[in-house]
This record gives structure tokens, sequence and C-alpha cells, in this order.
């Protein structure tokens, strides 16, 4: 499924605000499961694992734009 930059935006914030920083390719499973959330494709209190496998710093250039373009 095609995720949006402005999606993957909001859930490297949404993850930052929880303490998780997540680089851009990682914060993209994360934003996949808020549209399928939305789509009702997970259900409301289905357990749903995601693995962030990247660290922002990493990417900080890349999430600095994202954030803030």
């Amino acid at each position: 499924m095609p995720i949006e930059e402005h999606e993957i935006a909001r859930a490297i914030r949404d993850l930052a605000r929880i303490g998780r920083y997540a680089e851009p390719t990682s914060a993209t499973a994360a934003a996949a499961v808020d549209v399928l959330r939305t789509s009702g494709v997970i259900a409301p209190g289905e357990r749903t694992v995601v693995v962030l496998t990247g660290s922002d710093l990493k990417a900080a250039t890349t999430i600095s734009t994202l954030l803030c373009p």
C-alpha cells in the first residue's frame, strides 16, 4: 500500500512523542499501521506489532527535511 510522505512525517512525530526515535524507512511501517487502523483492516483493540529497526541519528538530515520543510 502506498504511504504518503506526510503520513511518514506524522508517524515520526508520534513515535518521538513516546520516546521512540525512528528513521523514515522504519517509520513507514508505523504509518502503515495508522492507515490500516483508519481503514478498518486492523480492528480497534487488535494487537499489532511493528518492528522499528533504524535510529533517527542515522537520518537526522532527512528527518529534519520531513518535519521542517
